[in-house]
C-alpha cells in the first residue's frame, strides 16, 4: 500500500472497517464531511464505525455545507478530529449553551481556531478555476391537481399522529417525502403505496412495526445517504385496536393521495424544465458556452409550492 492513494466511499469504508483500522494511512480526506455531523449520536452507525476505524490517523475533513440543525453538529465534526477539543457532549452543552453571551462565543471561536479553517470562494479563485456560471429562470405554476396533491400530503405529514412514521424516525420520512414530492407527483404516487402496503402487512401481522424506510429508499435514490445522519428506529409496541382502528383510516387516505398522483398526467415542473433545456441549448450556442469549461444553471422563480428538488 506504500505510495498508493485509496479513493472510496464512506459506506464502503465503513464496510471494510476492519481493513482500514490496520491501514497504516499517512493521510485520511473526507469529502462531504457534514454527513458525518451527528457521530455523537450513538444511532450514527456510519459516521461511528469510520470514527472508530480512524481513532488513530491523521484527518482532513472537507465540507461545503453549513451547520443546520443545532450547535451539536459542530461538537460531532471537531470531535471526530479530536475528542479532546470539547471534552465529552454534557461537557459541551454546560460550556456553550448560550452563544449570545459575548465571552462564551469568544471562549468556541479562541477553541476551534487551532482545527478549524473557513476558505471562501473568493479567496482561492486565483488558483481554481470555477466554471462560469449563467443562470436561466423558467416560471411555472402546477396544475390544480398537482397543487391540490401538495396540500393533501402536506397536511398529513403535519398530523399529530401518524401511524406510517415510526416517531423516533418520523424528522427523517417527513424529510424524505417532502422531496419526493417537490420532485414530482409521478414521484410520490409509487412512495405513498409502498407505505399503504406497509401499514396493511402491519395490520395483517398484528403486532410488527412499520418501517416505511426500505420502500422510500426505492423511490429516493439519496436516501442512504439521508438516512445516515439520522438515528436508528425503534421497534413499536403491540397494537390497540384504537391504533387498528387509526391504521385503517390512515391507509384509506394513503390510497386517495396515490389515486390522485397517478391520476395527474400533466407535470407542469418538467414542462418547465424541457422548455429551460431548450432555452439554455439555444443560448449556449449563441454565446459559445463551452461543454468542459462553463455550466448552466436552471433554477425556477418564487413564488411556486414545489421546489427543484433536485
Amino acid at each position: 500500500m506504500k505510495d498508493t492513494v485509496v479513493i472510496c466511499s464512506c459506506q464502503f469504508a465503513r464496510s471494510k472497517a476492519g481493513d482500514v483500522h490496520a491501514t497504516p494511512w499517512d493521510l485520511v480526506v473526507i469529502d462531504e464531511a457534514h454527513r458525518l455531523r451527528n457521530v455523537y449520536k450513538p444511532g450514527n452507525v456510519i459516521a461511528n464505525t469510520l470514527k472508530q476505524a480512524l481513532e488513530q490517523r491523521q484527518k482532513l475533513l472537507l465540507t461545503a455545507t453549513p451547520l443546520q440543525n443545532s450547535l451539536l453538529e459542530l461538537y460531532g465534526l471537531v470531535s471526530f478530529i479530536d475528542e479532546h477539543t470539547f471534552g465529552d457532549l454534557k461537557s459541551f452543552r454546560e460550556q456553550f449553551a448560550n452563544l449570545a453571551n459575548e465571552q462564551t462565543f469568544s471562549v468556541l471561536r479562541d477553541r476551534l481556531k487551532p482545527i478549524c479553517h473557513r476558505t471562501l470562494r473568493r479567496q482561492v479563485t486565483s488558483y481554481i478555476p470555477y466554471t462560469r456560471r449563467l443562470p436561466i429562470v423558467e416560471e411555472f405554476t402546477p396544475a390544480e391537481g398537482e397543487d391540490q396533491l401538495y396540500q393533501l400530503v402536506s397536511d398529513y405529514l403535519r398530523r399529530e399522529n401518524l401511524q406510517a412514521l415510526p416517531s423516533s424516525q418520523r424528522s427523517l420520512m417527513t424529510l424524505v417525502l417532502r422531496r419526493l414530492l417537490a420532485s414530482s407527483t409521478f414521484a410520490i404516487a409509487g412512495a405513498l403505496s409502498s407505505i399503504a402496503n406497509r401499514l396493511r402487512e402491519k395490520l395483517r401481522k398484528h403486532d410488527v412495526a412499520a418501517s416505511p424506510e426500505e420502500d422510500l429508499a426505492q423511490d429516493y435514490e439519496a436516501f442512504s445517504a439521508t438516512e445516515e445522519e439520522w438515528p436508528d428506529g425503534q421497534e413499536s409496541e403491540s397494537l390497540t385496536e384504537a391504533d387498528r382502528q387509526a391504521i385503517e383510516a390512515e391507509v384509506g387516505d394513503l390510497d386517495e393521495f396515490a389515486r390522485l398522483a397517478r391520476s395527474i398526467e400533466h407535470n407542469a415542473k418538467g414542462q418547465a424544465l424541457l422548455k429551460a433545456l431548450r432555452v439554455a441549448f439555444a443560448k449556449a450556442k449563441r454565446t459559445g458556452f463551452r461543454a468542459d469549461g462553463d455550466h448552466l444553471h436552471l433554477s425556477r422563480a418564487e413564488p411556486s409550492p414545489i421546489c427543484c428538488g433536485c
